[in-house]
């Protein structure tokens, strides 16, 4: 992704067009939903800064879940009922479960046993 977007859930984004973001030093900015996959539950936002704002942003690094093994160490940040800076632990508990959504399922779902609580 370009500095200026970034990715999200898709439920916090569902029906909308433009959201408003809190920055880790807590600075907001509005974002537009650029994109979203509603069955993968992953929405794609760019961010309405100026570039002095962007250049400060580092990326996170994704890693691969093609060696990850039951029984690894995980860890989910989050902002569960909205407190911020939010951080759990746990471990892989199942590798490529199934998760029912209503209308669809997503596949390949990799199950931990993190407190992953509603975000906001």
């Amino acid at each position: 992704l370009p500095l200026s977007e970034l990715s999200i859930y898709c439920y916090c984004c569902t029906a909308v067009v433009l959201m408003q973001v809190t920055l880790f030093d807590h600075s907001s900015c509005t974002a537009r939903v650029v994109g979203s996959d509603p069955a993968k539950d992953i929405a794609v936002l760019k961010l309405a800064l100026p570039r002095s704002r962007l250049d400060p942003l580092q990326p996170v690094t994704l890693g691969s879940s093609d060696a990850l093994k039951v029984g690894q160490s995980v860890y989910a940040l989050g902002n569960p009922f909205g407190l911020d800076h939010t951080l759990t632990q746990g471990i892989v508990s199942g590798l490529g479960r199934e998760l029912s959504s209503g209308l669809s399922a997503i596949k390949g779902v990799i199950q931990t046993d993190c407190a992953i609580n509603p975000g906001v």
